[in-house]
């Protein structure tokens, strides 16, 4: 589902690309602009590959992670999506959080036609939640809070499948 937010941006970039240099396609404008950017950002004292991921989760919760994950997967390079890097000790709580965020999506996206608005945006906004805990888990040690994050998504999705094995009430 495409809002009218990413029809406004991805306006807003074709004029760029358009206005960037009138020999080239959009598409190798693009490439320029991110090499411009890579340049600019070395010679600012930036990383690129930060304010990178930083557009990428804003990608994830302007767009909603199953769509961003589907857009990645479509384009067929998911292996080569940067993961968060943990620090030591915590890296068993960042791979069960991407794990368990990944089976919350794949739980809503195997029952879409049967889930109803408010349990899909249940297990979108945990899904959402474990996806930019993951990501921050690099930044400061909070593993007490995110293991409740952790067990909080257990039972949510423990419910939901109980629930659904129930059928409809």
């Amino acid at each position: 589902m495409t809002n009218n937010r990413d029809t406004l941006r991805a306006a807003h970039l074709d004029a760029i690309l358009d206005d960037y240099c009138s020999q080239s396609s959009p598409t190798e404008n693009l490439v320029d602009i991110l090499t411009d950017a890579m340049h600019w950002c070395r010679l600012n004292g930036e990383s690129f590959e930060a304010l990178l991921t930083t557009a990428r989760m804003h990608v994830e919760v302007e767009a909603g992670p199953r769509l961003a994950a589907s857009w990645t997967r479509a384009r067929g390079d998911a292996n080569d999506a940067p993961q968060p890097h943990f620090p030591i000790g915590l890296r068993p709580t960042g791979d069960k959080l991407l794990s368990l965020s990944s089976e919350l999506g794949d739980f809503a996206n195997d029952l879409t036609e049967s889930l109803s608005f408010e349990d899909d945006a249940s297990l979108t906004e945990q899904e959402t939640k474990l996806m930019a805990y993951a990501n921050l888990l690099g930044s400061f040690n909070a593993d007490a809070f995110l293991e409740d994050q952790i067990r909080e998504a257990e039972d949510l999705l423990s419910w939901m499948e109980q629930r659904v094995k129930r059928g409809p009430e």
